[in-house]
């Protein structure tokens, strides 16, 4: 009977930990779609908005340094400055208003920051999924003998 709880909560964990894992990658999915958006804002960036420049590559040379899911949560709010940023100077610009190529490419990052928003709200209820499993009676007593641990929530 030991043995086979002790079968069944294993394989409630590792499924709880698989959903998490794939949880993540949508949301590192939805980031690099993120990402890949920034080349395209650099395009659009006047030469003479060399901080703004910097800051978008800056911030897309990070994230993509990145490797846990802590450090692209942290690349990601570098990222965010930077398009802030970016679209801030862009809306003094007329000429940049009436580009179709910004418009378009305000509506894309529109649109990721919502993917993002959803992607991560889903990951972050399945790390609260896992962690209930992991820290529940009796489940926790075969936990951390399995090999199983808590997962730590973003912080942003």
């Amino acid at each position: 009977m030991v043995l086979t709880w002790t079968g069944l909560t294993y394989n409630t964990f590792n499924n709880a930990s698989v959903t998490v894992d794939a949880k993540w990658a949508q949301v590192e999915n939805q980031l690099q779609r993120r990402a890949d958006l920034i080349p395209q804002l650099k395009d659009l960036t006047p030469a003479q908005e060399r901080e703004i420049l910097a800051a978008l590559t800056q911030s897309q040379e990070t994230y993509e340094q990145a490797i846990t899911p802590a450090e692209k949560m942290a690349a990601l709010a570098a990222v965010d400055r930077a398009v802030e940023e970016f679209l801030a100077i862009a809306s003094s610009r007329p000429t940049l208003q009436v580009n179709s190529q910004f418009v378009n490419l305000q509506y894309e990052i529109a649109g990721t920051e919502n993917r993002i928003a959803t992607e991560r709200r889903r990951y972050i209820q399945a790390v609260q999924d896992y962690n209930q499993k992991v820290q529940s009676f009796p489940n926790f007593l075969l936990a951390k003998p399995l090999g199983f641990h808590p997962h730590a929530l973003p912080q942003r």
